[in-house]
C-alpha cells in the first residue's frame, strides 16, 4: 500500500472526508467533491489509485471540521494568534503548515458554518495579511507537497492522522467570531491596516489639516512631518508609501525631502531612491494625508497659526472607535477591548462597571492603598477620553470627526454584564492571601482568583519557612501574645478573636462566615478598639463603622449598601436592641445575594465577599441568628474600664506589625491544609469552609472550640426562652389533645393567669396589649418540627377551616 492511500484510508478511520489533490496544485482532482461529505467509503479510495494516478496529494472537505487559515507572513503575529486559539480551544492545537509561518489551524464545529475572514491587513501599499474560516462547502489540503516551497507540509504537533474527528477540539461560532475580533487588534498593535482604515486614516488627517487652518503645507511643515516619522529602515512598502505621498503633495522641494528621509537608512542607495521617486509619480491612490497621519502617529501636532514651527507631545495612545449606524456591537466590543489593552485598571463588580484608583485620603494615597470608584455614565465618558478617541462620519464635510463617547455606546458598555468581556472583580484587598499554598504578594489583578491586591507586600520570613507544626504553633503564640492586651473573659472568646482575625485575612478562600459579636459588661472595656486592630491587622485600616438601626428595613438598606461597596468588613457598632435581623441572616449563609440597588427596578445578584462583626454591652443575639454568630466577651473587672492605662496603642501596634501578623495568620492556615487539614470537629452547618479552615486549623493547635461560644447565646436567648415559656403553656393546657388558634384565645380571654399573659408577651403575639390570633398563627406555623425542652407542635388537619395543632412529648415516645 502507498504511502497516499494509507493516508486517506487512515483519515477516512478517523472520521474525516478525504479528496485526492492534484499535482503542483491545491485543489482537488475529483468534479463535484463538495457534495461527498460523509458519503466517502474505503472502495471509492482505492478505485482514484486508477482514475486519478497523478494525484498524490490528500485533503478532506470541511462542514464538521473547520480550517483555520492564518495566512500572514509575520512569524510574531502568527505566534501571538496561535496562542489566542490554544486559548480558546483549551487544549493542544492541531495546525498544519505549508509556506511558513503561515499556518492553518484544524477544530470541530458542533453547527455547520459559513466561510468567514477578517478584512485584509498590511502596509499603504499591499494588504496581503487575512485570516479566514473555511468550513461548509470548502475544502482543506492536509498532506502534499506545497506548490510553491516544494517542501511537504508539515504537522509540528499532532497530525490530523492521529486525532479522530469526535476529539478535535471544538469552536462555536461565538468563538470564531471573537477570535477573529482579536485578531484584528492583533493586526493592529503589530502596525497592519487594511485599506478600508488607511482611507480613513488618510481622510481624518486631511481634514484635521484644514481644522487647524493649513490649506496648503508648507516645505518646512512637510520637514517636521518626515521628522516626526524617522526612516529607521522602514518596511519597503511603508518607504515607498512616503514616496507615493510626497510626490502627492508635490512642491518643488519633495525630491530632495525623500532623498534626506532616505538618507537616514542603512538600507539607502541614492542611486536607487532617485529614481524609486520618479517611479512613483505613476499614478496612484496615496496622498500626503498618508504622511500626516503617520506623523501623528508618532506625536506630531500641528502648530496653532501663530506659531513657525510643529510640536510634538507625548501623549497616551488612543485607540480610535468608528461609529457606524447599525454596529453598536462593534462599537461596544472595540471599546471593551481598548480598555482591555490599557493600563487602566477597570472592572465588573456588582453589576457596575469600577476602578481601581489611589485613596481619597492623601495620607492613604501616599501609603499606596487603594479604592474601589464606581463608574457613573458622566465619570465613565470622562475617563474613556483616556484611552479612546470616538468618530461620527458627517456627510456634509465628507469627513470623519471626533465626537464624544454617545449615550447608546455609554449604556451598552454598562449593560452588557455577562456577555462582557470586561474582567470580573471578586474582590480588593490590600494584605497577602492564599490561592492554594501560594502566597499572592505582587500588586495588580490576578486573573485566576479574580482578586487585586492594592500593593506589592514582602512576604514575611514565616512564610518563606517550611510550613510544619511547629512553625503553625509559632504563629499561633505570637497571634496570642499580640491579642493579650485585651481582657477576654474565657479562653473560648480569645479563640474567636484569633477566628476574626484569621477569617478577615483568609476571606479570599471562604465562603460563609458566622457574625463575629464583641460584648462587654460596661462600656470602653475595648470591644471597638477590639474590632478596629482585627480590621487594621488585614486592611490597614480601622473598620468603619454603622449604627444598628432602628427597623429592620434600614438596616437592610445599610447592610445592602456596604456589600455592593465591596466592604471587607462590615461593623455593628454598639447593639442596643436585640440582633435578630433576616437579612442579616441571610448574608451570614448565602454565597450570593439579591440586592435592588437604591434608584434601580431590577435585582441584581452579588458574590459576598463580607465579615461581618457587632459590638454591644450584654449584646442580645436572638432567634436564628444565634446558630449564625461567635461570641467573644471581653471583661475588665473594674467599674471603669476606660480609665485603664497600656504601654502602647494597640492599633498603632497592629498597623506598624500588620504584614507579619497576617503572615502568621496566613501559615496557621496554610500549614494546616498542607497537612492535609484533619477534621477536629463536626462541621457548623452553612459555614462548611471556614470550619475547615479556621476553626478546626485553631482546635488543631490547642485552642479551644470558638464554636463553644454559642452555648452562651442560646443561654441567653431571650427569644427561644419566650418559646419554651409558650409551648410549656401550650402543654399544660393542651397535653395531647388538637387545638386551634381561637380556642387558646378563649381560654386567655377567661382566665387572668399573668405568667400566660406575660409568656405571650415576650413570644410576641400580644399587639396593642390584646392577643393576636394572627401573630399567633405565624409563630406556630415557624416553630412546626421544631423541638424545644423536649416538645414539638405538629399540625394535626384542619377544623372549621382552621388549622389544628398538637403538643407532644418527644422524652415519652
Amino acid at each position: 500500500m502507498n504511502n497516499r492511500l494509507a493516508t486517506r484510508l487512515r483519515l477516512l478511520e478517523q472520521g474525516y472526508s478525504p479528496v485526492p489533490v492534484k499535482n503542483g496544485e491545491k485543489s482537488p482532482a475529483l468534479r463535484g467533491w463538495s457534495k461527498l461529505a460523509g458519503q466517502i467509503d474505503e472502495a471509492a479510495i482505492h478505485g482514484w489509485e486508477e482514475r486519478f494516478p497523478n494525484a498524490d496529494g490528500t485533503g478532506i472537505i470541511l462542514g464538521d471540521v473547520v480550517g483555520i487559515d492564518i495566512d500572514v507572513d509575520q512569524e510574531a503575529i502568527v505566534d501571538e494568534l496561535l496562542g489566542l486559539l490554544t486559548e480558546q480551544l483549551n487544549g493542544d492545537l492541531v495546525v498544519r503548515i505549508g509556506n511558513a509561518p503561515r499556518a492553518m489551524v484544524f477544530a470541530r464545529s458542533l453547527v455547520p458554518m459559513r466561510k468567514q475572514k477578517t478584512p485584509r491587513f498590511g502596509t499603504v501599499l499591499s494588504q496581503n495579511q487575512q485570516i479566514e474560516l473555511l468550513a461548509k462547502g470548502q475544502f482543506a489540503v492536509t498532506h502534499h507537497t506545497h506548490p510553491e516551497t516544494k517542501q511537504p507540509y508539515r504537522w509540528p504537533g499532532i497530525n490530523l492522522l492521529d486525532v479522530s474527528l469526535a476529539d478535535l477540539p471544538v469552536i462555536s461560532e461565538s468563538g470564531i467570531k471573537k477570535f477573529l475580533d482579536e485578531a484584528k487588534g492583533v493586526f493592529k498593535r503589530h502596525g497592519l491596516v487594511s485599506e478600508k482604515q488607511h482611507r480613513e486614516y488618510e481622510k481624518i488627517a486631511l481634514k484635521t489639516q484644514r481644522s487647524r487652518g493649513y490649506d496648503e503645507l508648507t516645505a518646512d511643515m512637510v520637514k517636521d512631518l518626515l521628522n516626526a516619522y524617522p526612516n529607521d529602515d522602514l518596511h519597503y512598502d511603508e518607504w515607498t508609501g512616503g514616496a507615493m505621498a510626497l510626490q502627492a503633495w508635490g512642491g518643488d522641494e519633495a525630491k530632495s525631502l525623500f532623498e534626506s528621509w532616505s538618507a537616514s537608512s542603512s538600507k539607502n542607495v541614492p542611486e536607487f531612491t532617485s529614481q524609486k521617486f520618479e517611479d512613483c509619480a505613476n499614478p496612484h491612490s496615496i496622498t500626503v494625508g498618508t504622511l500626516i497621519h503617520k506623523a501623528m502617529q508618532n506625536g506630531y501636532r500641528f502648530p496653532p497659526k501663530h506659531s513657525s514651527a510643529a510640536t510634538t507631545i507625548e501623549e497616551r495612545t488612543k485607540t480610535q472607535i468608528y461609529l457606524h449606524a447599525g454596529k453598536l456591537n462593534e462599537s461596544i466590543t472595540a471599546v471593551e477591548d481598548a480598555i482591555n489593552q490599557s493600563n487602566l485598571d477597570i472592572f465588573r463588580f456588582n453589576g457596575s462597571i469600577v476602578e481601581i484608583v489611589g485613596s481619597e485620603d492623601k495620607k492613604s494615597a501616599d501609603e499606596g492603598q487603594k479604592q474601589i470608584h464606581f463608574h457613573t455614565r458622566a465619570s465613565l465618558r470622562d475617563r474613556l477620553g483616556v484611552i479612546i478617541e470616538c468618530f461620527r462620519y458627517s456627510i456634509k464635510i465628507q469627513a470623519w470627526y471626533r465626537t464624544n463617547a454617545p449615550n447608546d455606546l455609554i449604556d451598552g458598555l454598562t449593560e452588557r454584564g455577562a456577555l462582557s468581556s470586561i474582567p470580573r472583580l471578586k474582590r480588593l484587598t490590600d494584605c497577602l492571601y492564599l490561592t492554594g499554598n501560594q502566597v499572592i504578594c505582587k500588586a495588580g489583578f490576578n486573573e485566576l482568583t479574580r482578586v487585586f491586591l492594592g500593593r506589592d507586600v514582602p512576604i514575611p520570613p514565616i512564610l518563606k519557612a517550611k510550613p510544619e507544626r511547629a512553625s503553625a504553633k509559632l504563629s499561633y503564640t505570637k497571634v496570642r501574645e499580640f491579642l493579650s492586651t485585651f481582657p477576654f473573659k474565657r479562653d473560648t472568646d480569645e479563640a474567636v478573636a484569633i477566628s476574626a482575625l484569621l477569617a478577615l485575612c483568609d476571606s479570599a478562600n471562604l465562603g460563609n462566615v458566622p457574625l463575629f459579636a464583641f460584648n462587654a459588661p460596661t462600656a470602653g472595656t475595648g470591644k471597638s478598639l477590639l474590632v478596629d486592630v482585627i480590621c487594621g491587622i488585614a486592611t490597614g485600616k480601622p473598620a468603619a463603622v454603622m449604627s444598628q438601626a432602628k427597623d429592620e428595613a434600614e438596616l437592610e438598606k445599610r447592610l445592602h449598601s456596604a456589600a455592593l461597596r465591596g466592604d471587607e468588613l462590615i461593623a455593628i457598632d454598639n447593639c442596643e436592641a436585640p440582633l435578630k435581623d433576616d437579612t442579616l441572616c441571610q448574608i451570614l449563609t448565602q454565597p450570593e445575594i439579591s440586592i435592588r440597588p437604591l434608584g434601580v427596578s431590577r435585582l441584581i445578584n452579588i458574590e459576598k465577599q463580607v465579615v461581618v462583626m457587632a459590638t454591644g454591652n450584654n449584646l442580645e443575639i436572638q432567634a436564628d441568628l444565634v446558630r449564625r454568630t461567635l461570641l467573644c466577651t471581653l471583661d475588665a473587672n473594674c467599674e471603669r474600664p476606660e480609665t485603664r492605662q497600656f504601654a502602647e496603642n494597640p492599633f498603632e501596634k497592629a498597623l506598624e506589625c500588620r504584614d507579619e501578623l497576617v503572615g502568621h495568620c496566613l501559615n496557621i492556615v496554610r500549614t494546616f491544609q498542607k497537612a492535609g487539614a484533619p477534621k477536629q470537629a463536626n462541621t457548623l452547618g452553612s459555614f462548611e469552609t471556614f470550619s475547615s479552615r479556621i476553626r478546626d486549623a485553631l482546635i488543631w493547635l490547642g485552642s479551644p472550640d470558638p464554636v463553644a461560644s454559642q452555648n452562651v447565646l442560646r443561654t441567653n436567648d431571650r427569644s427561644l426562652e419566650a418559646q419554651s415559656r409558650l409551648i410549656a403553656w401550650l402543654w399544660n393546657n393542651f397535653e395531647g389533645t388538637p387545638f386551634r388558634v381561637r380556642e387558646v384565645a378563649e381560654i386567655l380571654r377567661n382566665s387572668s393567669n399573668g405568667d400566660a399573659e406575660d409568656a405571650m408577651a415576650d413570644a410576641g403575639v400580644v399587639r396593642n396589649g390584646a392577643f393576636d390570633n394572627a401573630r399567633m398563627g405565624r409563630l406556630l406555623r415557624k416553630l412546626e418540627g421544631k423541638i424545644i425542652s423536649g416538645l414539638r407542635l405538629e399540625r394535626e388537619g384542619t377544623a372549621q377551616n382552621a388549622t389544628c395543632w398538637r403538643i407532644s412529648n418527644t422524652q415519652a415516645i
